[in-house]
């Protein structure tokens, strides 16, 4: 009985930290594309698009979903992390096309087959993975219970990450978001706000969207 009002004591004075959720989704999925063609034409991760002053948010996501789709791809299939992909663009003379490509497609999404087109033949891969990192969102707000009546602070943290593959034919072939939320209420409770951790969960759940492939 001691030992239970210690833990009492303990989490009385601590609080709980909220889990993170992995909320992760599939919006779109071409018809007849699967992990099989990935596996046939390969695929590789384009640097991570962000927002100015994002830049200490964009490494470790582009990390960890390189880790993670390692992870789940077969030993067989042809990959480049964002770091390789970048470094063989640059070697190449691609990076002003590559950001012309990435500039049009946000003003009129649609992608440029011809530079497209030319980033596969040198990458020598059939798909590229486009991703799109959202601002790391912490919100505070004070709600009332519904039962209680009491105010209460509710805290939310997310972070998503939208995400297409391209064939290097100029289609999109697979849209979703690798995304993790956590929130908690009252003064007792927090919420995680460790933004590797986020990254972490959010990416494992684009890599598993992408490899079962299946529209939710």
């Amino acid at each position: 009985m001691k030992y239970f009002y210690l833990l009492l004591g303990f989490i009385l004075l601590n609080g709980c930290v909220a889990t993170i959720e992995n909320t992760s989704r599939t919006s779109y999925v071409k018809e007849n594309f699967n992990t099989s063609s990935i596996e046939k034409g390969g695929i590789a991760l384009l640097p991570i698009v962000a927002g100015a002053g994002q830049e200490s948010l964009r490494r470790p996501l582009g990390d960890s979903i390189s880790y993670h789709i390692k992870q789940y791809k077969s030993a067989d299939t042809k990959f480049f992390s964002y770091k390789k992909t970048a470094e063989i663009l640059n070697t190449s003379g691609l990076t002003e096309k590559y950001q012309k490509l990435i500039s049009a497609y946000k003003e009129t999404a649609i992608i440029d087959k011809a530079i497209i087109k030319e980033m596969g033949d040198t990458l020598k891969v059939q798909y590229l993975l486009a991703v799109s990192l959202n601002e790391f969102n912490k919100t505070s707000e004070l709600k009332r219970g519904i039962i209680s009546g009491q105010l209460h602070t509710e805290k939310t943290v997310n972070v998503t990450a939208f995400a297409q593959i391209w064939d290097s034919n100029g289609d999109v072939v697979w849209e979703g978001e690798g995304s993790a939320k956590s929130s908690a209420s009252g003064e007792l409770n927090s919420v995680e706000e460790n933004y590797d951790k986020y990254c972490g969960v959010a990416a494992q759940g684009l890599a598993e969207k992408i490899f079962n492939i299946n529209k939710d």
